[in-house]
């Protein structure tokens, strides 16, 4: 009797102790629900629609158009051109037409010359060349720089003045030279050709043609200058 109690209390200890068991045995993995199966989908009821979407119709799938097929080229020896070597060329008439000529531009006739004059009575006028109009006379605009001609009076000089700067000293001399007459300055020549001067009723003013020539350090000479040299007055 006594081996009986002794079982049923350690029976009864040891369910007591099994149920605290399995709540430790609950901590330690976390009381979460059970997982439904993979299988079973979600329910109407879970899915989220989003306010702001809105409803696009599917759109239908086109009509698949083939590949366009390689380009094919023509055996060689058919005769056929390759692209962008084609010529043209004008058509002949046919049989039984007449081909008529371009137009050609009408003549245009010259209208006749005045007559010239001093020529007496009965002579032909000469022709004149076709083309060969006569210019038209200059008229002078508004605003134009009319340029008058140099004064057809002048005064021959025999003799020509000139000013020479002597580099060493800084001074200007002066010499005469007679026309035709070579003078030599320093390491130029000097020879004046003509001398022309204004009258006295004009402002003055002198011309001269000059040759000018250096004589090098090899003693060569050379022409350095030829033409007209002019001197104002006052200058």
């Amino acid at each position: 009797m006594l081996r009986s109690v002794t079982f049923a209390m350690f029976a009864t200890v040891a369910i007591a102790a099994a149920s605290p068991s399995h709540a430790q045995f609950g901590n330690i993995f976390g009381n979460n629900p059970p997982r439904p199966p993979g299988n079973v989908g979600p329910g109407p009821q879970d899915r989220i629609q989003d306010p702001d979407a809105e409803d696009v119709p599917d759109i239908p799938q086109g009509r698949i158009l083939p590949a366009p097929l390689p380009n094919r080229q023509p055996p060689p020896g058919t005769g056929m051109p390759p692209p962008g070597s084609v010529q043209t060329q004008p058509l002949a008439p046919p049989p039984g037409t007449m081909i008529v000529p371009q137009q050609q531009p009408p003549a245009t006739a010259n209208a006749p010359s005045a007559p010239l004059p001093g020529l007496p009575p009965g002579q032909r006028q000469p022709r004149a060349a076709p083309g060969n109009a006569p210019p038209p006379a200059a008229t002078i605009q508004p605003g134009d720089e009319v340029v008058s001609a140099p004064p057809a009076q002048k005064v021959v000089n025999k003799q020509a003045v000139f000013s020479g700067l002597d580099k060493i000293t800084g001074r200007i001399i002066k010499f005469d030279v007679d026309i035709g007459e070579t003078v030599q300055f320093g390491a130029l020549r000097v020879k004046p050709q003509a001398c022309y001067t204004r009258p006295s009723t004009e402002a003055a003013n002198t011309d001269s043609f000059v040759e000018v020539e250096e004589i090098t350090l090899q003693g060569e000479v050379k022409r350095i200058f030829s033409g007209w040299m002019f001197a104002a007055s006052p200058g």
